[in-house]
């Protein structure tokens, strides 16, 4: 007699979110259209290890966006803004990092700032007597939703702002790290809850052979203070005198900037020493939180400086070359260049 096939009971990702049984081997995880050319280590919460393959130097391209300040959850996030650019994330193959202040939080019970008036109009789903959760929810809903192509699966980090880090101390929950679970268990991603600071190093490894790897090193910060009318450019120098990296970004005061620097570095080749300069950049993300409207804390407080830019930052990395004189005139002019060693170089522009 035929053994009958026993029923497979589908179990989806969001429906054990919601409290259904789980089976591990049932669960329907989202994953990536197109597989990564990357892959990301995590050590600790603050140090990002993400590796890349370069078989083709002219051809390689990496692209990371830079999230800071969105405030998902806040009825003044730019939401057609966010959607549009995560959109971009996902045809780009980029990798998506979160600087802090991903999450509002500020509708809590014993929050002073709290305004549940707002979320009647604006966020519904969010009036109910579990409000944490119903934020983790949708948003990881929101991330691993086709109405932003699921970009959940592009997080490789969730850094800590001063509003993450306020709930904690309040409430004492890790925000990133429930949110990092969520995603997680909606679709297939390398996310992790990250630190208020830290470091993400990527690794390029040129040729197919791997003879050689580049390495860009990105110092972050969620930022403190404010930024009065120099826009927290000031911190750019003050960084750099800690900080041996190649791009430091910050957030928090909700500017949009870059400051190009300069810094002194020995080399030394075949035992030959000189003192180069190398290039640094700093970046401050923005945010998209508008609240500049008739009345409120931010047009009461921010009368000097004016509503902030809605947008975040683009980071393009890509591979070029060392050149060096090879010949020079009589005057000491160089007349031809010789191409030496490849390099990783990287451009900032603004998402918006």
């Amino acid at each position: 007699m035929a053994k009958k096939k026993q029923q497979k009971t589908k179990v989806d990702a969001i429906a054990f979110a919601n409290g259904e049984r789980y089976e591990p081997s049932k669960v329907k995880l989202i994953k990536p259209k197109v597989p990564f050319e990357w892959e990301v280590e995590h050590h600790g919460r603050n140090i990002h290890v993400m590796s890349c393959k370069a078989p083709s130097v002219p051809k390689f391209e990496q692209w990371i966006l830079l999230l800071s300040d969105v405030h998902i959850d806040n009825p003044g996030c730019h939401k057609p803004t966010l959607t549009r650019l995560l959109k971009q994330a996902v045809a780009r193959k980029a990798a998506i990092f979160s600087n802090g202040d991903l999450l509002d939080l500020m509708q809590g019970k014993g929050d002073p700032r709290s305004n549940k008036s707002a979320l009647k109009v604006f966020r519904s789903a969010l009036l109910s007597e579990h409000y944490f959760d119903s934020v983790i929810d949708s948003t990881a809903d929101y991330l691993c939703s086709s109405e932003c192509d699921y970009a959940g699966t592009n997080f490789i980090a969730l850094g800590d702002g001063n509003h993450e880090t306020g709930f904690q101390s309040r409430r004492e929950v890790d925000c990133n790290a429930h949110l990092a679970r969520a995603i997680k268990s909606r679709c297939v991603s390398s996310v992790s809850a990250g630190g208020y600071h830290g470091y993400l190093r990527v690794k390029v490894q040129i040729g197919t052979s791997g003879y050689q790897n580049l390495i860009f090193t990105m110092k972050h910060h969620h930022g403190s203070g404010g930024g009065g009318l120099s826009g927290g450019t000031l911190d750019a120098r003050r960084v750099f005198t800690y900080v041996n990296a190649d791009l430091a970004v910050m957030g928090h005061n909700h500017a949009s900037n870059t400051v190009g620097l300069a810094t002194e570095v020995l080399s030394s080749t075949n035992g030959q020493y000189t003192i180069k300069n190398k290039f640094v950049e700093f970046v401050r993300i923005g945010t998209l939180k508008d609240e500049w409207h008739a009345s409120g804390w931010a047009v009461e407080r921010g009368a000097g400086t004016g509503p902030a830019p809605i947008c975040q930052k683009w980071v393009r990395l890509f591979v070029d070359y060392e050149y060096e004189d090879k010949q020079k005139d009589e005057d000491g002019n160089t007349t031809r260049l010789r191409r030496t060693h490849p390099r990783i170089n990287w451009e900032v522009t603004d998402a918006r």
